[in-house]
């Protein structure tokens, strides 16, 4: 596998994506447990002719982990499914001004105990979606209400230090996935940053997206047809971007409660804490029912 799509099921075991197809295995005896079954063949992706990994990247993640009352009356993971997709990619063999795939895969993945400290796997069909356009390289940035934000990338050719990335995508998309399969998706703002090559984000602790990084700007053509040339505002350093964006997604502007109280702010594990909180008139009478925390290793030498 080439930059594989890797990740930690609930269970312990791995999950990697690699090219056209996924394993999930264990992580100390490196078996393999599962296998991820052949993608369909139909109208918008041919599974012999695709891939999602470099140079054709497509961003791969988790859905977030919802706690069904099978899961919530058995804290050793009795019973337990978790849903994974990714978006995008490109044909093998793809040129610089080869369209990136328009479609999706996401599939369930479902697990129970087998007796001797495993588990079991049923891999489920593959679903497969159309996106609003054709993109690569792009993030897929996970929200704490389940949401994601996809921000940047290209929608033609592959990555490479030759500039083989070819007009930059510069809607921001956000995906619901607990839609019906064709609202699943809304384009949101533009920016005129181009962000294409090793460009990558992540959501800051106030719930906003931090956008960094880009290379080969100077190489990757941009399509000034469709987005105009005062649409683009072109990195002055060349091959490189040093500027980095700042991203509120629509859930950001919402009311939110204001935490009044913290006892401290590093915690123990199975360390019992007390926060108190205040909701905005807006959200009276509601309550919080899962809070995402923030987590800093620190290493000392």
């Amino acid at each position: 596998f080439w930059y594989p799509f890797v990740t930690y099921l609930p269970t312990g075991d791995v999950l990697i994506w690699g090219d056209q197809e996924g394993i999930i295995v264990n992580p100390y005896t490196a078996q393999v447990l599962a296998t991820t079954p052949p993608l369909p063949n139909n109208q918008y992706y041919r599974w012999d002719n695709a891939a999602r990994t470099y140079p054709y990247e497509a961003p791969g993640r988790l859905f977030r982990l919802e706690l069904n009352n099978d899961l919530a009356a058995n804290a050793d993971l009795a019973i337990g499914y978790v849903d994974y997709a990714l978006w995008g990619g490109n044909v093998v063999k793809a040129g610089p001004f080869d369209h990136a795939l328009n479609t999706a895969i996401r599939q369930r993945i479902s697990f129970t105990p087998n007796g001797n400290g495993g588990y079991t796997y049923t891999l489920g069909e593959w679903e497969v979606e159309m996106m609003p356009r054709s993109r690569s390289q792009h993030n897929a940035v996970p929200l704490p209400n389940g949401k994601f934000i996809m921000t940047h990338g290209t929608e033609m050719g592959i990555q490479g230090d030759s500039g083989l990335s070819n007009y930059p995508s510069q809607e921001a998309w956000e995906y619901d996935p607990k839609q019906p399969i064709d609202r699943r998706y809304r384009i949101l703002a533009s920016t005129r940053l181009v962000k294409v090559y090793h460009n990558n984000g992540c959501l800051d602790q106030d719930g906003r997206i931090v956008l960094i990084g880009s290379d080969r700007n100077d190489l990757s053509k941009i399509n000034v047809d469709n987005v105009g040339k005062d649409a683009v505002d072109a990195s002055q350093w060349g091959d490189v971007d040093y500027r980095n964006e700042v991203f509120n997604p629509p859930d950001w502007y919402k009311p939110k409660p204001t935490w009044k109280t913290l006892p401290k702010t590093t915690f123990k594990w199975g360390e019992e804490v007390t926060i108190t909180y205040e909701m905005p008139p807006a959200l009276q009478g509601q309550a919080i029912d899962r809070v995402v925390l923030h987590t800093t290793i620190i290493l000392r030498t």
